[in-house]
Protein backbone atom coordinates (compact mmCIF):
# COMPACT_ATOMS: atom_id res chain seq x y z
CA UNK A 1 0.00 0.00 0.00
CA UNK A 2 0.96 3.45 -0.74
CA UNK A 3 0.53 4.51 2.90
CA UNK A 4 3.98 2.64 3.77
CA UNK A 5 5.61 4.99 1.75
CA UNK A 6 8.87 6.17 3.76
CA UNK A 7 8.51 10.04 4.59
CA UNK A 8 12.63 9.85 3.46
CA UNK A 9 10.67 9.81 -0.07
CA UNK A 10 7.43 11.20 0.57
CA UNK A 11 7.98 15.23 0.22
CA UNK A 12 4.64 16.60 -0.13
CA UNK A 13 1.26 15.11 -1.50
CA UNK A 14 2.54 11.64 -3.51
CA UNK A 15 -1.14 10.29 -4.00
CA UNK A 16 -1.89 8.74 -7.10
CA UNK A 17 -4.58 9.58 -9.63
CA UNK A 18 -4.67 6.20 -10.48
CA UNK A 19 -5.58 4.60 -6.83
CA UNK A 20 -3.33 3.05 -4.58
CA UNK A 21 0.49 1.83 -5.97
CA UNK A 22 3.08 -0.68 -4.34
CA UNK A 23 5.34 0.17 -2.33
CA UNK A 24 8.88 -2.04 -1.60
CA UNK A 25 12.11 -1.17 0.64
CA UNK A 26 10.34 1.99 1.73
CA UNK A 27 10.02 3.03 -2.43
CA UNK A 28 7.25 3.49 -4.38
CA UNK A 29 6.87 1.38 -7.27
CA UNK A 30 5.89 2.09 -10.71
CA UNK A 31 2.07 0.55 -11.43
CA UNK A 32 3.11 0.04 -15.15
CA UNK A 33 6.23 -2.48 -14.34
CA UNK A 34 9.58 -2.26 -14.10
CA UNK A 35 11.32 0.33 -16.91
CA UNK A 36 14.86 -0.79 -16.39
CA UNK A 37 15.95 2.61 -14.36
CA UNK A 38 15.58 2.58 -10.62
CA UNK A 39 15.06 5.62 -8.95
CA UNK A 40 13.94 9.16 -9.12
CA UNK A 41 15.76 9.45 -12.51
CA UNK A 42 15.15 13.10 -13.31
CA UNK A 43 11.95 13.48 -12.51
CA UNK A 44 11.10 16.05 -9.24
CA UNK A 45 9.42 13.80 -7.03
CA UNK A 46 9.19 9.52 -6.24
CA UNK A 47 6.18 8.22 -6.90
CA UNK A 48 3.45 10.14 -9.23
CA UNK A 49 4.20 13.21 -10.85
CA UNK A 50 1.29 15.09 -11.62
CA UNK A 51 0.77 16.84 -15.38
CA UNK A 52 -1.92 18.64 -16.61
CA UNK A 53 -3.06 19.28 -19.81
CA UNK A 54 -6.11 21.88 -20.31
CA UNK A 55 -7.76 21.64 -23.59
CA UNK A 56 -9.49 25.00 -23.84
CA UNK A 57 -12.21 25.76 -27.00
CA UNK A 58 -14.29 27.37 -28.47
CA UNK A 59 -16.46 27.50 -31.39
CA UNK A 60 -15.81 30.09 -34.83
CA UNK A 61 -16.86 30.12 -37.88
CA UNK A 62 -18.58 26.60 -37.28
CA UNK A 63 -15.33 25.32 -36.58
CA UNK A 64 -14.12 24.25 -33.48
CA UNK A 65 -10.38 26.32 -32.32
CA UNK A 66 -8.39 25.18 -29.82
CA UNK A 67 -5.61 26.86 -27.82
CA UNK A 68 -2.06 25.69 -28.66
CA UNK A 69 1.57 26.28 -27.02
CA UNK A 70 3.75 27.21 -30.14
CA UNK A 71 7.36 29.01 -29.27
CA UNK A 72 8.52 27.84 -32.67
CA UNK A 73 9.76 24.45 -31.63
CA UNK A 74 7.44 23.03 -30.52
CA UNK A 75 3.45 22.82 -31.00
CA UNK A 76 1.16 21.62 -28.46
CA UNK A 77 -1.43 21.75 -25.49
CA UNK A 78 -0.73 23.30 -23.18
CA UNK A 79 1.26 21.41 -20.25
CA UNK A 80 1.90 22.49 -16.73
CA UNK A 81 3.83 20.58 -13.59
CA UNK A 82 1.27 20.28 -10.96
CA UNK A 83 0.40 18.33 -7.75
CA UNK A 84 -2.62 15.63 -6.67
CA UNK A 85 -6.04 17.70 -6.88
CA UNK A 86 -5.03 20.32 -9.15
CA UNK A 87 -7.82 22.12 -10.48
CA UNK A 88 -7.55 25.49 -8.63
CA UNK A 89 -3.55 25.85 -9.52
CA UNK A 90 -4.55 25.09 -13.08
CA UNK A 91 -7.38 27.61 -13.73
CA UNK A 92 -5.09 29.97 -11.83
CA UNK A 93 -2.22 29.13 -14.17
CA UNK A 94 -5.13 29.28 -17.66
CA UNK A 95 -6.36 32.75 -16.60
CA UNK A 96 -2.63 33.61 -16.47
CA UNK A 97 -1.90 33.40 -20.13
CA UNK A 98 -5.35 36.01 -21.04
CA UNK A 99 -5.09 38.53 -18.23
CA UNK A 100 -1.99 41.11 -17.67
CA UNK A 101 1.10 39.61 -15.78
CA UNK A 102 2.24 40.68 -13.20
CA UNK A 103 5.60 39.22 -13.83
CA UNK A 104 8.70 39.37 -10.99
CA UNK A 105 11.73 41.42 -12.61
CA UNK A 106 15.80 40.84 -12.32
CA UNK A 107 16.45 44.01 -9.96
CA UNK A 108 19.60 44.00 -11.66
CA UNK A 109 18.44 43.94 -15.49
CA UNK A 110 14.36 45.11 -15.05
CA UNK A 111 13.79 41.76 -17.17
CA UNK A 112 10.60 39.88 -16.77
CA UNK A 113 12.01 36.11 -14.98
CA UNK A 114 10.42 32.98 -16.86
CA UNK A 115 10.55 29.46 -15.13
CA UNK A 116 10.67 26.63 -17.45
CA UNK A 117 9.37 23.47 -16.50
CA UNK A 118 12.36 20.84 -17.90
CA UNK A 119 9.41 17.89 -18.15
CA UNK A 120 6.92 19.91 -19.86
CA UNK A 121 9.29 22.60 -21.80
CA UNK A 122 6.88 25.03 -21.25
CA UNK A 123 7.26 28.60 -19.67
CA UNK A 124 5.12 30.08 -16.67
CA UNK A 125 5.18 33.58 -15.31
CA UNK A 126 3.63 34.95 -11.85
CA UNK A 127 0.03 36.24 -11.85
CA UNK A 128 -1.16 39.15 -10.09
CA UNK A 129 -3.50 38.69 -7.41
CA UNK A 130 -6.78 40.57 -8.90
CA UNK A 131 -6.54 38.68 -12.24
CA UNK A 132 -6.85 35.42 -10.17
CA UNK A 133 -9.66 36.99 -8.65
CA UNK A 134 -11.03 38.29 -11.69
CA UNK A 135 -11.24 34.39 -13.68
CA UNK A 136 -13.47 33.54 -16.24
CA UNK A 137 -16.61 31.54 -16.03
CA UNK A 138 -15.10 29.87 -18.82
CA UNK A 139 -12.65 27.97 -16.32
CA UNK A 140 -15.10 27.16 -13.78
CA UNK A 141 -16.72 25.06 -16.08
CA UNK A 142 -14.25 22.28 -17.01
CA UNK A 143 -15.12 18.90 -17.91
CA UNK A 144 -12.86 15.41 -17.55
CA UNK A 145 -11.29 14.73 -20.37
CA UNK A 146 -8.71 11.82 -19.40
CA UNK A 147 -7.05 11.11 -16.71
CA UNK A 148 -4.47 8.74 -16.94
CA UNK A 149 -0.15 6.91 -17.09
CA UNK A 150 1.60 9.01 -19.06
CA UNK A 151 3.88 6.99 -21.09
CA UNK A 152 7.69 9.09 -21.07
CA UNK A 153 11.38 8.25 -21.14
CA UNK A 154 11.13 10.63 -17.93
CA UNK A 155 9.75 7.35 -15.94
CA UNK A 156 11.02 4.42 -13.78
CA UNK A 157 10.80 2.26 -11.52
CA UNK A 158 10.07 4.45 -8.61
CA UNK A 159 8.88 7.63 -10.44
CA UNK A 160 6.50 8.14 -13.43
CA UNK A 161 4.49 10.66 -15.01
CA UNK A 162 0.39 10.90 -14.50
CA UNK A 163 -1.92 13.33 -16.36
CA UNK A 164 -5.23 14.73 -16.37
CA UNK A 165 -6.74 16.86 -19.20
CA UNK A 166 -9.69 19.37 -18.42
CA UNK A 167 -11.87 21.07 -20.98
CA UNK A 168 -12.55 24.04 -20.76
CA UNK A 169 -15.01 25.31 -23.51
CA UNK A 170 -15.78 28.82 -24.10
CA UNK A 171 -19.64 29.07 -25.10
CA UNK A 172 -20.26 32.94 -24.48
CA UNK A 173 -17.42 34.20 -26.60
CA UNK A 174 -15.60 35.18 -23.20
CA UNK A 175 -12.35 34.79 -24.63
CA UNK A 176 -10.31 37.58 -26.33
CA UNK A 177 -9.14 36.51 -29.97
CA UNK A 178 -5.77 37.71 -29.85
CA UNK A 179 -3.70 36.80 -26.70
CA UNK A 180 -1.79 40.46 -25.87
CA UNK A 181 1.96 40.17 -24.28
CA UNK A 182 1.72 36.09 -24.67
CA UNK A 183 3.58 35.35 -28.48
CA UNK A 184 3.60 31.36 -27.11
CA UNK A 185 -0.20 30.84 -27.16
CA UNK A 186 -2.77 31.09 -30.02
CA UNK A 187 -5.84 29.50 -31.50
CA UNK A 188 -5.95 26.82 -33.99
CA UNK A 189 -8.51 25.20 -36.07
CA UNK A 190 -9.81 21.80 -35.79
CA UNK A 191 -8.02 19.57 -37.48
CA UNK A 192 -6.47 22.87 -39.64
CA UNK A 193 -2.81 23.30 -38.07
CA UNK A 194 -2.93 20.11 -35.66
CA UNK A 195 -0.68 18.72 -38.08
CA UNK A 196 2.22 20.26 -36.58
CA UNK A 197 1.68 18.63 -32.82
CA UNK A 198 4.43 17.01 -31.74
CA UNK A 199 2.88 14.76 -29.44
CA UNK A 200 0.35 12.17 -30.59
CA UNK A 201 -1.20 11.90 -27.46
CA UNK A 202 -2.54 15.54 -27.83
CA UNK A 203 -4.54 14.12 -31.37
CA UNK A 204 -5.96 11.91 -28.96
CA UNK A 205 -7.47 14.46 -26.11
CA UNK A 206 -8.54 16.53 -28.82
CA UNK A 207 -10.15 14.28 -30.78
CA UNK A 208 -12.43 13.31 -27.97
CA UNK A 209 -13.24 17.35 -27.35
CA UNK A 210 -14.37 17.16 -30.83
CA UNK A 211 -17.04 14.63 -30.25
CA UNK A 212 -17.76 16.21 -26.94
CA UNK A 213 -18.75 19.44 -28.63
CA UNK A 214 -21.31 17.49 -31.06
CA UNK A 215 -18.40 16.14 -33.53
CA UNK A 216 -17.52 19.21 -35.27
CA UNK A 217 -14.20 17.91 -36.33
CA UNK A 218 -13.14 14.95 -37.99
CA UNK A 219 -9.46 13.63 -36.92
CA UNK A 220 -7.99 11.02 -38.88
CA UNK A 221 -8.94 7.40 -37.38
CA UNK A 222 -5.28 6.61 -36.73
CA UNK A 223 -5.07 9.16 -33.79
Amino acid sequence: KSDGFSTEYNQGDRRSSLGVYGVRDHMPLNPRGRTGIAGRGSLPDWGPNHIAIPIVSRIREEELEVLLFDDGTAVALPEFATSFNSLPDLVEKLVSIFESRSADLDPETDEQVIETSEITGQASCSISEDAVKAGYLVFKREVLVEREYMDSSFNTDNAWLEFVSYNFHDHDSELPDSIDGNDTYRWSKVPGTLTDLTNPKHYSLISKVGFLRGGCCSLSDSL
